[in-house]
C-alpha cells in the first residue's frame, strides 16, 4: 500500500507541473468539449440536483460554462466552499460540505480565493433579510433537492477513468458520506462510474481535464 501512495504522490507532483504549463486556449477547448458533451447527452435533463466543483483559474478544466448551464436549467446546484486549507485535512465536523448556489448573479458575485476559485462562502452576498444574514442551504439539509450527479476535480485520470485527486480525500469522504445520507432518506445515491485501479478512491461520474475527458464521461454515462 505504501508503494501505491508513493507512486500517486510522484504522479500528482509531475502531473500538477504539467497542468500548470498547459496553454489556456487548449484548456478552454477541452472545457468547451466537455460542456458540449453534457449538453449532447442531455445529462442535465432528468436530474434534480448537481454538485459541481468551481474551478481554479489555471491548471484544470473550467466549469464556469457548466455552472451557468446548470443554473439556466433551474437545477439545484451545490458547490464546495473553499474556507478550509485544501492541503490540510480538517476535523470531521469541519469536513467539506456542499452548499447551494442560487442564481447566475449569485455565482458571478462570489469573491475568488488564493487559487482563483469562486468562493461562495456559507452566507449569501447577494441577499439579506433585514439585518439577518441568509445562510446557504446545505445539500444534506432536510428539504434540499437530492444530488443526482457529482462533478469532481482531479489531478490525473487513467484509461479506465480512475481518478487521482489532490491527495486529501475531500471528495472521497464526501461521496461516501452523501451515499449514506441519500440511503437514510430512501433516495437513490448518485450513479458513479467504476474505479477498478485505485479501489480506495471513490469512482467518478465525469472527468477532469485529461486526454480521455470526454470518452471517460461518455463511458460513465453508459453505466
Amino acid at each position: 500500500m505504501e508503494s501505491v501512495f508513493s507512486l500517486k504522490k510522484a504522479l500528482r507532483k509531475a502531473t500538477t507541473a504539467t497542468l500548470k504549463q498547459l496553454d489556456q486556449a487548449q484548456v478552454q477547448r477541452q472545457s468547451q468539449a466537455v460542456r458540449e458533451m453534457i449538453h449532447k447527452k442531455g445529462l442535465l435533463k432528468n436530474i434534480r440536483g448537481v454538485s459541481c466543483y468551481l474551478s481554479m483559474e489555471n491548471g484544470e478544466l473550467s466549469t464556469s460554462g457548466i455552472v451557468e448551464d446548470i443554473l439556466s436549467a433551474s437545477k439545484y446546484l451545490a458547490n464546495r466552499p473553499s474556507g478550509a486549507d485544501r492541503h490540510t485535512p480538517p476535523a470531521p465536523e469541519n469536513d467539506m460540505r456542499m452548499l447551494r448556489l442560487y442564481t447566475r448573479q449569485d455565482f458571478e458575485g462570489c469573491p475568488r480565493d488564493k487559487w482563483g476559485i469562486p468562493d461562495a462562502g456559507r452566507v449569501r452576498l447577494d441577499r439579506q433579510e433585514g439585518m439577518e444574514e441568509v445562510r446557504r442551504q446545505d445539500a444534506e439539509d432536510v428539504g434540499a433537492e437530492p444530488l443526482d450527479m457529482i462533478l469532481v476535480p482531479g489531478v490525473a485520470f487513467d484509461r479506465g477513468c480512475g481518478r487521482v485527486g489532490h491527495g486529501k480525500g475531500y471528495y472521497d469522504r464526501y461521496i461516501q458520506r452523501y451515499r449514506n445520507f441519500a440511503a437514510s432518506r430512501g433516495e437513490k445515491p448518485p450513479v458513479l462510474g467504476k474505479f477498478p485501479s485505485l479501489v480506495h478512491l471513490q469512482p467518478v461520474k465525469l472527468t477532469e481535464i485529461c486526454s480521455y475527458s470526454c470518452s471517460c464521461a461518455e463511458r460513465a454515462d453508459r453505466k
